[in-house]
C-alpha cells in the first residue's frame, strides 16, 4: 500500500484524535463548583470555610475564574445516578483550567467524603472515585490547590484567567483508552526518522487494519462501537510483533517526583505539592501491581509524615516491598559546587540518620541528584565513606559547548576515590543547548529511541526516570 498516496498517516493522526474524544462510555454533567480563595495552604481539613461563611462564588462552565499565586477551595456536591452499573468504578474528569507558565498549575487536591483520591492539574483530568462508592450514593468533593503562575517568566500583572471547562462524572472505556496510547506510541514509532522504510511500511500498515475494525458508523457510545474499539486494541496488540525487533534493548520506566521545595513558591506551598503527589503514587500502585517509584528527599517525608501520617504508613509499607525507592542519600536535592565540604557532610549524614529511624534498611543507596547542574571533585570520596554506591544525574550535558562522554562510568574524585555514576541519557528539547538530558520523560517514541541511542554503553540496560 502506498501509504504517501493515501495519507495514511493523517489519516490515523485523526482517527486517534477522533478516538480520544470518544473514550467514555457515560458522562454525566457536573454542577457547577463553589469558589473560595484564602490564605494559606491547606491541610487540615478544618482549615476548609464552612459552607454558610461568606466569599464562596459559583464557577460556572465556560466561565474565567481565579486570581494567580492564589490558595483556593472547590466544592461541589452530586450523586452517582441510579441507574449506573457499580461493578466498574466511576471516574471524574475535571480540566479545571489551563495556566502559560512551564508547571502543571493549576493544582488541586481531591477528596471525596473525605477521603483523598488524587489531584488534578493541567496535565491529569480523569481521577478514580473509590470503588467503594455505589450507584445513588451522594458525594461531596473539596478540591484544595493553588491557582499557580501566570506565565513564564511569571508576570503577576497579567490580565489573563484560567478557564473551566465543563467538568463529568464519567465511565471511561479502558480498551478504548488503551488503544488510543498504542495508537499513538506506534504511530510516533512510524515517524521516526531511524526507523527504515520497511518497518515504517508495516507500522502503517497495522495501524490501518487495526483502526478498520472501528465501526465509526454506529453512535459513538454505544456497546458495539466500544466492542469495536476493543477488536482493534486487540488486532493491534497481536500484530506488532510483526514489525520486528526494532529496539533490542532493555529499558527501565521508573516514576518519579522531583519537587522543589521553594522555586519560585514558597515553602509551605511544599506541603500542598507533596500532598498531591504521594496520594497519586499511592493511588496508582494501588492500582497498577508493577507499578515503581522513586523519591529522594528525607525532607519531604518528614513532612508527609507530620501533615499526613496515614498517607506516609502506606508509603513506608511500599517501601518495604520494593515497590517505592527512598533514593534518600542527602536530606536535600542540594547544590554540590557553592557548598562546603562540613555542609555536604551533614546532609549525608542528616539522611542517614532519618533512614535508619524510619526506613530500616530498605532504602536505596543511590544518590540521585537529578536536577543538580554542576558536582565538586570531592563528592566521589564524600559518597563513598557514607556508603553510597552509585550515583545518578541529569544536568552535565546542560550547556552549550561540552557533550559529557560517557553515559555509564566510574567517577574518580580528587583523592582517588571512585563511585558508579549513570548520567540518565532521555533527550529533551531545551533553547539554545545541542544535546540536553532530562530526567522527567514523557514516555513518547522519540524519548524512548533517544534514552537508547544516546547510552554510550549499548549491551547496558537504560533508565528512564518520567
Amino acid at each position: 500500500m502506498d501509504h504517501d498516496f493515501y495519507f495514511t498517516a493523517g489519516k490515523i493522526r485523526h482517527r486517534i484524535t477522533l478516538l480520544e474524544k470518544n473514550l467514555f462510555r457515560k458522562a454525566e454533567p457536573l454542577p457547577s463548583w463553589y469558589y473560595h480563595e484564602i490564605d494559606q495552604v491547606i491541610i487540615d481539613p478544618a482549615q476548609i470555610p464552612h459552607d454558610t461563611c461568606s466569599g464562596w462564588l459559583e464557577i460556572k462552565p465556560h466561565s474565567y475564574w481565579g486570581n494567580w499565586q492564589t490558595n483556593f477551595v472547590l466544592k461541589i456536591s452530586f450523586q452517582i445516578p441510579s441507574a449506573w452499573d457499580s461493578s466498574t468504578p466511576s471516574q471524574l474528569y475535571l480540566p479545571i483550567g489551563e495556566a502559560g507558565d512551564i508547571f502543571s498549575h493549576p493544582e488541586m487536591l481531591i477528596t471525596c467524603n473525605g477521603e483523598r483520591i488524587g489531584s488534578a492539574d493541567r496535565h491529569h483530568h480523569v481521577i478514580a472515585l473509590p470503588p467503594t462508592l455505589k450507584s445513588g450514593q451522594s458525594v461531596k468533593l473539596i478540591a484544595s490547590g493553588w491557582t499557580g503562575l501566570s506565565s513564564w517568566p511569571p508576570d503577576p500583572d497579567l490580565a489573563t484567567k484560567l478557564y473551566m471547562r465543563p467538568c463529568f462524572l464519567i465511565k471511561r472505556d479502558e480498551d478504548a483508552f488503551n488503544f488510543m496510547n498504542l495508537a499513538r506510541c506506534t504511530l510516533e514509532t512510524s515517524e521516526m526518522i531511524n526507523v527504515g522504510e520497511e518497518a515504517k511500511a508495516k507500522f502503517l500498515d497495522i495501524l490501518n487494519e487495526a483502526f478498520l475494525e472501528i465501526d465509526w458508523a454506529v453512535p459513538l457510545k454505544s456497546d458495539k462501537y466500544f466492542q469495536s474499539v476493543s477488536l482493534a486494541y486487540s488486532k493491534l496488540n497481536r500484530n506488532l510483533s510483526s514489525v520486528g525487533d526494532c529496539l533490542d534493548t532493555t529499558l527501565h520506566a521508573i516514576g518519579h517526583a522531583h519537587i522543589d521545595l521553594a522555586y519560585l513558591w514558597r515553602l509551605d506551598q511544599t506541603d500542598g505539592k507533596l500532598l498531591r503527589t504521594f496520594t497519586n503514587v499511592v493511588k496508582m500502585m494501588e492500582a497498577d501491581a508493577e507499578y515503581t517509584f522513586t523519591q529522594t528527599t528525607p525532607y519531604l517525608y518528614e513532612r508527609c509524615a507530620k501533615i499526613a501520617p496515614d498517607l506516609f504508613e502506606k508509603i513506608k509499607d511500599y517501601i518495604q516491598q520494593g515497590r517505592w525507592e527512598a533514593a534518600t542519600q542527602s536530606w536535600v536535592e542540594m547544590d554540590c559546587n557553592l557548598t562546603g565540604g562540613e555542609s555536604l557532610i551533614k546532609q549525608l549524614q542528616l539522611a542517614q540518620s532519618y533512614n535508619q529511624a524510619h526506613f530500616r534498611g530498605a532504602e536505596s543507596k543511590i544518590l540521585f541528584l537529578p536536577d543538580t547542574f554542576g558536582f565538586c571533585g570531592s563528592l566521589p570520596q564524600l559518597l563513598q565513606q557514607a556508603g553510597i554506591e552509585a550515583f545518578v544525574c541529569a544536568k552535565l550535558n546542560w550547556n552549550q559547548s561540552n557533550k559529557f562522554p560517557h553515559s555509564f562510568f566510574n567517577w574518580r574524585g580528587i583523592d582517588g576515590s571512585k563511585i558508579f555514576s549513570h548520567l540518565l541519557t532521555t533527550p529533551r528539547d531545551v533553547a539554545y543547548l545541542p544535546t540536553p538530558s532530562t530526567y522527567k520523560a514523557e514516555m513518547n517514541a522519540y524519548e524512548v529511541w533517544g534514552s537508547v541511542h544516546y547510552s554510550t554503553e549499548k549491551d547496558a540496560p537504560v533508565m528512564m526516570a518520567y
